[in-house]
């Protein structure tokens, strides 16, 4: 039901550019209708081109200037916000991942120390 309006439609806001050009003539014979349909192919790209430019585009061009634009705008808005407070946060757990290294570290440290001297103290014992 829907293609039998859209159809007409369509056809008739194609084929208005090419009747707008020259009057075309409805053939009588094989070969006229032969030369109509060339004209027909000839300019349907041509309505194509200038319905999609001088009317799809700009009409699709307001809706998303209605639309999105402020859309864009408001989380442009909110992102700009939470920025700082992001940053602050990054910062401060950076801190705390360095601190906590380094806790670690020296942990890891001291306790392969103390390995290393119970290796020695064991091997002096045995000696004795």
């Amino acid at each position: 039901m829907k293609y039998i309006l859209v159809l007409p439609l369509l056809l008739f806001l194609c084929l208005s550019p090419i009747q707008a050009q020259e009057a075309l003539e409805v053939p009588d014979t094989l070969q006229e209708s032969r030369g109509f349909l060339e004209k027909i192919t000839k300019g349907l790209p041509q309505a194509l081109v200038n319905i999609w430019n001088k009317t799809f585009l700009p009409t699709l061009q307001k809706v998303w200037d209605f639309l999105f634009s402020p859309v864009l705008n408001w989380l442009g808005n909110i992102i700009e916000e939470r920025k700082d407070t992001a940053e602050e946060e990054f910062e401060k757990e950076k801190e705390q991942l360095k601190d906590s290294a380094k806790e670690e570290l020296q942990d890891a440290g001291q306790s392969l120390w103390e390995r290393f001297k119970e290796l020695f103290a064991g091997n002096a014992d045995d000696e004795e």
